[in-house]
């Protein structure tokens, strides 16, 4: 699931007031095996966590951006948007701890670069060529590289 609420205009709270309805469907269905794809905040994947049938994915966007970053940058608009600075260093902390329900979602979009410049640029950032080597860059940094192999090719089958 893409966990985001789009009934609110306010992307930055999106993933947390899905939250809710994400937990009812993993109460009501627990051998549902779910993945919260591209999880984008400290909240998002302690909840997820907290359910034994929800994995998450962690996109390469949300491990380097912040909500600063996007302001006024449409080259760095991804869903869910980038959220705080403390949002990040938890992601950053998670993807190391090699917990086979947390994986590597680059949700990498190409976007014509004349979709990204319009008033209402396309969300979504093209990763795919790079994620690897900027995954890699993280696990080294946190000096957990051994769990980097698991992250992006064990972890989610």
């Amino acid at each position: 699931l893409h966990a985001e609420d789009p009934a609110h205009e306010d992307h930055t709270i999106r993933e947390r007031m899905f939250l809710p309805v994400f937990a009812e469907i993993a109460r009501d269905f627990p051998r549902l095996r779910i993945v919260f794809e591209h999880v984008s905040s400290e909240m998002g994947f302690q909840w997820a966590l907290r359910h034994p049938n929800v994995a998450v994915t962690v996109a390469v966007p949300h491990l380097f951006l912040t909500t600063a970053n996007v302001v006024g940058n449409h080259g760095c608009l991804c869903m869910p948007v980038a959220k705080s600075a403390d949002d990040r260093t938890a992601l950053r902390g998670l993807v190391g701890m090699g917990n086979p329900r947390v994986f590597a979602g680059t949700d990498s979009a190409p976007h014509a670069q004349f979709k990204k410049d319009k008033e209402k640029g396309a969300f979504g950032i093209y990763s795919a060529r790079y994620a690897p080597a900027l995954y890699a860059s993280i696990f080294a940094q946190c000096h957990t590289l051994a769990r980097l192999s698991d992250f992006l090719c064990r972890f989610g089958n």
